[in-house]
């Protein structure tokens, strides 16, 4: 995984590579406010936000950087539950 990409603080609950890139989702006890971090923390390192947005108990973004490609999102589902989630593809 990219050390380029910071990640919010909280246990991982599930990781894989995509062929180009990463999936990792982190596990929030509170996703929106996991999310404004993640979206703080990205903007800190140098990406762009290209969408960055919050509704109804979810939110979600698009970050770059030149180099990479990041996608979070944050909220609850049945299969992460209270989670923030990042896609990663490299440029």
């Amino acid at each position: 995984f990219p050390s380029e990409i910071p990640l919010i603080d909280g246990d991982i609950v599930a990781a894989s590579t995509t062929g180009t890139g990463w999936e990792v989702w982190i596990a929030s006890a509170d996703p929106i406010d996991g999310y404004s971090h993640a979206s703080r923390s990205l903007q800190d390192a140098g990406f762009t936000a290209l969408a960055d947005q919050s509704i109804n108990g979810a939110a979600g973004g698009l970050f770059d950087n030149g180099s990479y490609s990041v996608t979070v999102t944050a909220g609850s589902d049945a299969k992460y539950p209270d989670a923030v989630g990042y896609q990663v593809e490299k440029k």
